[in-house]
């Protein structure tokens, strides 16, 4: 069952963020550009953790609300950073949700069937294509 997946993820959500922020953002262009601000990288941290609650909440009331990434897609733009790094973070943070998933089923801290698992992945694929749309929609309006 899919929300037997996104409960499993809400509770992982820090370790979930922690990955992203380690496997991907500290590689990126904005993260060149501000790492020497600490105050910086930790609002990033929870701007995402803040994002990653407001779209788990509407996946469990069964329909796909990214309206937060137009406010990040507009944060990104007042701060100059570029939006081909705005839009790599924004996937990164997909594959990172699936990498980490992926990670604990090897571990068997969670066994969801097939069916449940491909829902999931085709779920998570409909919300990155949307994510990206309000993402870049908040960086070209603002």
């Amino acid at each position: 069952m899919v929300k037997q997946i996104i409960y499993f993820l809400k509770t992982e959500d820090r370790k979930i963020i922690d990955y992203w922020f380690a496997t991907y953002y500290m590689y990126s262009k904005e993260y060149e550009l501000r790492r020497e601000y600490p105050e910086y990288l930790m609002n990033k941290r929870e701007s995402i953790l803040w994002a990653f609650h407001k779209i788990e909440r509407s996946l469990n009331q069964g329909y796909l609300n990214t309206s937060v990434l137009y406010q990040i897609g507009e944060d990104a733009k007042d701060l100059e950073t570029p939006l081909e790094d705005s839009i790599e973070q924004c996937n990164q943070l997909f594959i990172a949700i699936l990498e980490y998933l992926f990670q604990q089923i090897h571990k068997k801290r969670i066994q969801p069937s097939q069916q449940a698992l491909f829902h999931f992945i085709i779920l998570l694929h409909k919300l990155e294509s949307k994510a990206d749309g309000s993402l870049i929609s908040g960086y070209l309006r603002h």
